[in-house]
């Protein structure tokens, strides 16, 4: 869970961090986010005069981009042109469009750093959208964001066709999926009501779970194509603000689940689940996603 202090600290590194690239993250949306989380901190005489829903949605949307500054310049620098579109795209997800690269690119970043926080060294765009690299072991995690359940799957497929090709220009290394699943789950960017952070963490899996039943048509269909692209596994994140109605407590939570598309007691899942015992934040799914049925 992440804090608007965590959150405004990390931002203004990674805003720091690119800057040395002559890439400027302080601007439109991104912008707007930090005016917004810098006013949290002043007294009433001064900055923004903002409402509790714009800065939970300045934080949730700053989330990804606030973890920049733990990679290297090396890591970066090659990706810049990336990086300059960032900031691209309207303030909160609900309002976006169909083109929303700057959160697309947002979301790598975020799988890059849950990669690296599990111990791996990472490289962006070079073949697929993340490269992790653990002692023995690569994997290539194609990202891509859901705005709706149904889109689950022919997102699926899209990233499964994109590895076939990888792997047909001799990558031959592990590779799996990441799908961003936030707005799907929780299109109108509400505040997940829970005691503690357990209830949560929990009621944000039962949430994905009711998402996977309601659309098990559409993600049955899709794994085939995941399958005959030889991938581990499935990685699905959620961000969600997490709080009480009176916003008394504000935090943003970063779940993943991880759902094996290999054989649960396979030698290749075990060494694939090896490498993910420090990450943060993550659960293995309780079943595999071709095994869903409609409710």
């Amino acid at each position: 869970m992440y804090t608007v202090e965590e959150i405004i600290h990390g931002l203004k590194r990674s805003i720091e961090a690119c800057s040395t690239f002559r890439t400027d993250l302080n601007r439109n949306r991104i912008g707007h986010a930090l005016n917004i989380l810098n006013s949290v901190s002043l007294d009433s005489d001064g900055g923004l005069k903002v409402t509790r829903d714009e800065v939970w949605t300045a934080m949730i949307e700053s989330l990804d981009i606030s973890y920049l500054h733990t990679f290297s310049v090396d890591v970066l620098k090659p990706v810049r042109k990336t990086l300059d579109r960032l900031p691209l795209g309207a303030f909160s997800y609900v309002n976006a469009g169909t083109d929303d690269q700057g959160r697309d690119i947002a979301f790598e970043i975020g799988t890059a750093r849950w990669l690296a926080q599990a111990g791996g060294e990472i490289s962006l765009g070079r073949p697929a959208d993340v490269v992790a690299t653990f002692p023995g072991y690569q994997l290539g995690v194609e990202c891509k964001r859901v705005k709706k359940g149904r889109a689950i799957g022919s997102n699926l497929t899209c990233a499964a066709n994109q590895i076939i090709k990888h792997r047909a220009k001799g990558h031959d290394h592990p590779f799996a999926i990441a799908v961003d699943l936030s707005r799907a789950v929780n299109p109108g960017s509400d505040i997940m009501v829970a005691a503690d952070e357990d209830e949560a963490v929990r009621l944000i899996h039962l949430n994905v779970e009711r998402l996977f039943r309601e659309n098990s048509r559409f993600i049955r269909t899709a794994m085939t194509d995941v399958v005959a692209a030889d991938v581990e596994a499935i990685l699905f994140r959620v961000l969600v603000m997490i709080g009480d109605t009176a916003g008394k407590r504000i935090s943003i939570g970063n779940i993943w689940r991880v759902q094996p598309v290999v054989p649960v007691d396979s030698e290749r899942f075990a060494q694939f689940r090896e490498q993910f015992r420090s990450a943060p934040g993550h659960v293995d799914g309780a079943f595999r996603i071709e095994e869903i049925e409609a409710s």
